[in-house]
């Protein structure tokens, strides 16, 4: 086995062992596997995560878009969104059971030993095993619909600052974009948060299927207070 250090400790990994038994596995966004919408968007968002996150699934030998269980569990208002899971990888660590969360880049990886009398361990994998959990913050590769969209508008005290609300294509949700530029105002959305060239960035969302302008409106102008642009 390879050997590497982390937070102090020597994690053995049989990487190649591991590389070939994932390619046995299906992906996560696949009905054998499980297939759902927020399985589906998580495998897309794997197709961008940053270098320094693919490497560091890499050294162990897994696909972030196999294996393991992932859960969505909430949407940020910016259109973040955050997950939990855990992978498998054939390997031990030295010494201790456990290794306290890593952050790199936009996840969070926390280690511990496991074995193949886990339910959770694919049957193909054999001792030692070695649990990835994750925590993550991802954006989603989203489709609109190019039918609907929505300006949506503050001109109160001699303002005069508007935003654009796209209809998602498979949800009953509307993301709102501002163009932070075109104001000349700071981009105080996260890193990470999608954008659209000619919307701006992603600012919140709403939850319905038909988007009544009073209520759009109202809720930028609550966001454009919030941010203390106005």
């Amino acid at each position: 086995m390879e050997h590497i250090q982390l937070l102090g400790h020597t994690v053995l990994i049989d990487k190649e062992l591991t590389k070939i038994l994932y390619k046995e596995l299906p992906l996560l966004s696949d009905k054998k596997h499980c297939g759902c919408p927020d399985c589906s968007n998580y495998v897309k968002a794997c197709g961008a995560l940053d270098e320094q996150v693919k490497d560091f699934f890499e050294q162990f030998g897994v696909d972030p878009r196999k294996e393991g269980e992932i859960w969505h569990v909430y949407e940020n208002e910016d259109g973040v969104h955050y997950y939990d899971g855990f992978y498998h990888f054939v390997g031990e660590i030295v010494g201790t059971r456990m290794l306290d969360w890593i952050e790199v880049g936009n996840f969070k990886f926390g280690l511990t030993n496991s074995s193949n009398e886990s339910t959770l361990v694919p049957d193909s994998f054999p001792n030692p095993i070695i649990e990835l959990s994750i925590k993550a913050y991802l954006s989603w590769n989203v489709e609109y619909d190019g039918n609907y969209h929505l300006h949506l508008g503050y001109y109160e005290n001699n303002n005069d600052i508007e935003c654009v609300a796209l209809k998602r294509e498979s949800e009953d949700v509307w993301d709102v974009f501002f163009d932070f530029k075109q104001y000349g105002f700071q981009n105080l959305t996260p890193k990470n948060s999608l954008s659209i060239e000619g919307f701006g960035s992603r600012i919140f969302f709403i939850n319905t299927k038909e988007l009544a302008y009073d209520r759009g409106a109202e809720q930028f102008e609550k966001w454009l207070a919030s941010q203390k642009l106005i």
